[in-house]
């Protein structure tokens, strides 16, 4: 493995290893039992050929919020950005955009091709 990358692996694994202490010093000073930690993990898919995918045979991020929403049932804003690996910034202008829809104040896959921006109350 190149040198860069092990050199960034490392650092990345120490600000993990900072914000857990973190964590549990918050735990302990105010209690309460911490949810478990779980990872977001995108699987890639190879790309169909029509345009879909990112050039590199991994799917798009249109298609990763989807996949995320679909595995995770209605999710609010915080909780996709928290979980789904998909930056902060994608995730606004995808859920702005047609194909996701809020309902009571959570994002799912839109049924249909409607505003995706659109509260409804069904």
């Amino acid at each position: 493995m190149n040198s860069d990358i092990q050199k960034a692996i490392a650092i990345i694994d120490q600000r993990i290893s900072n914000l857990m202490d973190i964590r549990n010093k918050l735990t302990d000073e105010f209690g309460g039992v911490p949810a478990p930690i779980r990872s977001a993990i995108v699987h890639p898919i190879t790309s169909s050929g029509d345009g879909s995918g990112n050039g590199n045979g991994n799917q798009s991020r249109k298609e990763q919020l989807a996949k995320f929403l679909i595995e995770n049932g209605p999710s609010k804003r915080g909780t996709i950005n928290e979980k789904s690996g998909i930056p902060k910034g994608t995730i606004a202008n995808l859920l702005n955009k047609d194909g996701f829809v809020r309902r009571h104040g959570k994002w799912t896959v839109a049924e249909t091709s409607s505003s995706a921006t659109q509260e409804t109350t069904h």
